[in-house]
């Protein structure tokens, strides 16, 4: 009864345990301590039916459990030892948990006691366990981004409402077992009172068209944005590079296509920019999409910090964006995409006062960026060595076929079906990359027309284009306020003829 709610605890807390109990030097311990916990869980599972057999006198039998329990962590032990002390640790819980599933399904058999006993027996521990666990989790992402605490605060609290959570699911299950019924309705209402209040402010008041955004640049801040700008008959989308490099404003201007709206975020992959897309065109209704394509889109292997994606992403793809997720990033997924509340738990923060967001008359809403005049200044050595860096990062080895070019194949095959004209963009560069990679660029430009040819998009690729010098860049790959104005201009005017002549189609 109490190991459970004890072990997931600790498993849960183990991040910000850690640190102030044992020091920052022991943050690496953190996972081992998770690991410990949940075997120590698993083992508690063991304790029953090794005394049962025991009391009964099976010790023949309680002696093969012992020997099984030997073979499953070596094997375990030898299965993760390729991952190093990690490895093992893993190898050593999956042997316990192995161990505690074949212990009860032992001394069922040999005892007579029914698995459905067994299960009934651990109902509360179980219960009362999740409760606490769903309390602390609670803390942890939604309190925590609402109230600003020290970190030994919010332990404090987030060990306080699991508790209480803990208690409350006991009482529910075993004080008043006459009153489970009544329970169940009133969890049911709470649940319809929650998803009442997200349809009220969101949909009755339009408090998405409200809310201060702490920062523009995210994809959430894309998606709530997009409703302030309807009348967008441009949609610009891309990482960060499309972000500087494309002024709606610019591109509209010169095309004479009508507004634009530009939906590019940080840290942007075709994966992520299609599930944002399909958001965004929930709302906008364009002409034309202009998709700036930087040069690492078309392969797999550079890395991008996708944390704030569950709050975007429904669950079910998670694993299309960042692999194999973890239990936590599911939850948080399933309850952003069914509670704006949650989704937009930073945003509601800054409007209440609790957060300064980014001052929002220097931010120009429609791009999501504050544009400072400046130009590089960066030393020669300095732009080499990025551009060294970049060369490394971004190509080598350089391959244009992947999961990430399927999904920007996907996106445009999805926009062509709705009959939206497609213009894509291959980002300039700085001279010191394009220097150093134009084998790699020339198999980028050949990939660009490819896909743009099988997803009946147009394509301009400036990805190698010698008219960007030094000084329109703010670094080896974002462009300073002249180089992004020198872009949107070529765009827009390479736009215009895109829609020119789908318009003569028509």
């Amino acid at each position: 009864m109490i190991t459970f709610p004890v072990t997931i605890a600790l498993a849960l807390l183990a991040e910000h345990l850690v640190p102030l109990v044992l020091g920052p030097r022991w943050v690496g311990a953190v996972v081992f301590v998770q690991i410990v916990a949940l075997r120590v869980l698993c083992g508690s599972l063991l304790s029953v039916p090794r005394a049962s057999l025991l009391g009964r006198g099976h010790v023949t039998e309680l002696l093969r459990l012992s020997f099984f329990g030997l073979a499953v962590c070596a094997i375990g032990w030898a299965l993760g030892l390729a991952w190093g002390p990690i490895g093992i640790a893993w190898g050593s819980l999956a042997g316990i948990a192995a161990l505690a599933v074949a212990s009860v399904w032992i001394a069922t058999s040999e005892l007579g006691i029914a698995i459905r006993d067994w299960s009934r027996a651990l109902v509360p521990a179980v219960v009362g366990a999740a409760a606490m666990a769903l309390g602390i989790y609670a803390v942890l992402t939604w309190l925590r981004d609402v109230v600003p605490a020290s970190e030994s605060l919010i332990v404090v609290l987030a060990l306080g409402v699991g508790v209480l959570t803990f208690g409350l699911a006991l009482a529910s299950l075993v004080v008043i077992p006459s009153s489970r019924r009544r329970l169940g309705i009133a969890l049911s209402a709470a649940v319809l009172v929650l998803f009442a209040v997200d349809w009220a402010l969101f949909e009755v008041a339009g408090l998405g068209e409200r809310l201060r955004l702490e920062d523009a640049t995210l994809a959430r801040s894309k998606i709530l944005l997009a409703s302030r700008y309807r009348d967008a008959r441009v949609l610009h989308l891309g990482d960060s590079r499309t972000v500087t490099g494309l002024d709606p404003v610019v591109v509209s201007a010169t095309c004479e296509c009508g507004p634009g709206y530009n939906a590019a975020f940080s840290a942007a992959d075709p994966v992520l920019t299609s599930i944002v897309a399909d958001r965004v065109l929930h709302v906008l209704s364009p002409r034309a999409v202009v998709i700036g394509v930087s040069q690492w889109w078309l392969q797999d292997r550079t890395e991008q910090n996708f944390g704030a994606a569950r709050d975007i992403v429904p669950p079910w793809e998670l694993g299309r964006l960042i692999g194999v997720p973890e239990v936590r990033d599911v939850l948080s997924s399933t309850i952003a995409a069914a509670w704006r509340v949650y989704r937009y738990r930073s945003e509601l923060r800054t409007t209440l006062g609790l957060a300064r967001p980014l001052p929002s008359e220097s931010v120009d809403h429609r791009r999501g960026y504050l544009a400072r005049p400046y130009e590089m200044r960066t030393a020669e050595a300095t732009v080499e060595r990025d551009a060294a860096f970049l060369k490394t990062l971004w190509f080598t080895p350089y391959a244009v076929v992947g999961r990430r070019s399927a999904a920007l194949l996907e996106l445009l095959e999805h926009l062509h079906d709705r009959q939206i004209r497609v213009l894509l963009v291959g980002l300039p560069l700085h001279p010191a990359v394009r220097g150093r990679v134009p084998v790699e660029l020339a198999r980028f430009g050949d990939a660009l027309v490819r896909l743009a040819t099988e997803g009946h998009a147009s394509v301009d690729d400036l990805s190698a284009d010698d008219s960007f010098a030094p000084h329109d860049f703010r670094d080896v790959v974002h462009l300073s306020v002249a180089g992004a104005e020198k872009l949107s201009r070529q765009v827009g005017a390479r736009l215009r003829t895109v829609v020119t002549a789908a318009d003569a189609l028509q």
